[in-house]
């Protein structure tokens, strides 16, 4: 994750992905031939269930230092997330990141640039992620 800055954050909104077991047979059948390829899948193809502000400077550390301390994993070929989240930082850069503890991959924008990182979702690091975003949002929905 050392494309990401996180040393500047201005805020933090963290979205609680609508997923369902069949979510990407659904998607298929509605798009057809023009089904984009797994690591072009963004978490708007998913619909957005919720949204929190993060609020408070430590939450908001906390969030980038967990993320900045993923340890690397295996890629597995999916991405399925639960959390999106949307950084902004304090020169106005977007950062958006989807978060798959199911598929070990974040998949990331960063203004027009795209990125995936595959990460060790079994990690103590990875659980405390899921554990303290679900603690701010509430346990995410679909199977996890």
């Amino acid at each position: 994750m050392n494309e990401i800055d996180f040393s500047n954050i201005k805020s933090i909104e963290a979205y609680k992905l609508f997923r369902s077991a069949n979510g990407l047979d659904l998607m298929r059948k509605k798009l057809g031939d023009k089904m984009p390829s797994f690591e072009k899948i963004t978490y708007d193809d998913f619909g957005v269930e919720s949204t929190h502000e993060i609020n408070g400077w430590l939450r908001k550390r906390k969030i980038a230092m967990l993320i900045k301390s993923l340890p690397s994993g295996t890629a597995i070929r999916c991405h399925t997330p639960e959390v999106g989240l949307n950084i902004l930082s304090t020169d106005n850069v977007r950062t958006e990141l989807t978060i798959s503890w199911e598929c070990n991959s974040i998949n990331y924008r960063i203004g027009a640039k795209q990125g995936h990182y595959s990460f060790d979702s079994e990690s103590s690091t990875a659980l405390k992620l899921k554990e303290f975003i679900q603690k701010i949002m509430g346990t995410p929905s679909g199977p996890s």
